[in-house]
C-alpha cells in the first residue's frame, strides 16, 4: 500500500495529516466546443510546474488523440545539422545552434510540419503541444511572436476546436513538498539531523523555487501571444492547477471533456506486476 501522510510521536501516539478535496477552477471561453469537421483538432499549453506533460499524455490515451510534440518535431529537426551528434551532449547541441541561428526554427515551419503529420492521417484526431521547454525557443524570436498570420493559415485547411491552458498564476506557484517518508520513532540524535537536513534542504527549496519562478515568468510572457490568440476568438480553456493534486485536475478535466461530448476510449490505469521466484531444492 506505502506510506500515508502519517508520522509517529516520541510517544508512539500517531498522527495523521489529512487532505480534504480542493476545487479546482476553469474558465470556459464561449466558442470552446468540438468542431464537427473532422480532424478534431486541440492545442495545449502550460508552463513550468502546471502538470502538462501529464496531463496532455493522459488525454491523448484517454479520449484516442494522437499527441504531438513540437519540441519533439524541433529537436528532430534540428539534430540533422548538428556535427557530431552525441547523444550524451545531444540537447545541449541543438540547444547552441539554435541560439547560433535561431531563424533555423520559425512558427511558420512549425505549423507546416504539423499540418504535414495530419495530412497523413486526417481522420485521426490530434492534441497538439505547441510550445517548447528549450529555454534556447522560448526565447526564439522567430517561433514565439505574434502568431495571427501563421496560425489563419494553419486553420484556413484544419480548424482548431479550442485550446487548453494549464495555469499555475504566478502567485501560487511555491516550491514543492517532498513525498511523505514512512514514518520512523523519533530519538533525539534523529531530531538533531533533521534540524540539520532542514537547514540545507530550505537553501537548496528557495534556490529551486526562485529558478522555478523565473522559468514561470518567462513562459508566459512568450505564450502570450498564442494565448491571446484564441482568447480573442473565445476559443481558451483554462485550467487551474495550482493545487498540484493530480486526481482532482483530472477529474475535473473528464468533466469538461465529458459536456463537451468527446468520448472516452479508454480509462488510464498504472498496472503493477509482482514477480517471484520459487527456488525448489532437490
Amino acid at each position: 500500500m506505502g506510506c500515508n501522510t502519517s508520522t509517529v510521536s516520541s510517544d508512539g501516539s500517531a498522527e495523521v495529516k489529512v487532505y480534504h478535496h480542493q476545487k479546482v477552477s476553469v474558465r470556459i471561453g464561449h466558442n470552446v466546443k468540438l468542431l464537427k469537421k473532422e480532424p478534431i483538432i486541440i492545442f495545449v499549453f502550460g508552463g513550468p510546474g502546471s502538470k502538462k506533460g501529464r496531463l496532455a499524455s493522459d488525454i491523448a490515451q484517454t479520449f484516442g488523440l494522437k499527441l504531438i510534440n513540437v519540441s519533439e518535431l524541433i529537436m528532430d529537426e534540428v539534430a540533422k545539422k548538428v556535427e557530431d551528434p552525441d547523444p550524451f551532449n545531444l540537447r545541449a547541441k541543438i540547444q547552441t545552434t539554435i541560439k547560433d541561428d535561431p531563424t533555423m526554427v520559425k512558427l511558420i515551419w512549425v505549423t507546416r510540419e504539423i499540418s504535414r503529420i495530419i495530412d497523413e492521417n486526417p481522420k485521426q484526431n490530434y492534441l497538439i503541444d505547441l510550445m517548447p521547454n528549450l529555454k534556447s525557443l522560448v526565447n526564439n524570436n522567430s517561433f514565439v511572436k505574434e502568431c495571427t498570420n501563421e496560425m489563419k493559415l494553419f486553420e484556413g485547411k484544419y480548424p482548431i476546436s479550442f485550446a487548453i491552458n494549464f495555469s499555475v498564476p504566478l502567485e501560487k506557484l511555491v516550491k514543492k513538498k517532498p513525498e511523505p517518508e514512512c514514518a520512523k520513532p523519533e530519538t533525539k540524535a534523529s531530531k538533531n539531523d533533521a534540524k540539520k537536513k532542514e537547514g540545507a534542504n530550505v537553501k537548496s527549496d528557495e534556490a529551486d523555487s526562485s529558478r522555478t519562478k523565473k522559468r514561470a515568468m518567462l513562459f508566459d510572457q512568450n505564450v502570450k501571444p498564442f494565448l491571446d490568440y484564441f482568447q480573442k476568438s473565445e476559443r481558451l480553456l483554462t485550467v487551474d492547477t495550482s493545487t498540484g493534486m493530480l486526481e482532482f485536475i483530472w477529474s475535473k478535466v473528464c468533466e469538461v471533456f465529458s459536456d463537451l461530448e468527446l468520448n472516452t476510449l479508454q480509462n488510464v490505469e498504472t498496472v503493477i506486476i509482482f514477480c517471484y521466484k520459487i527456488m525448489v531444492e532437490s
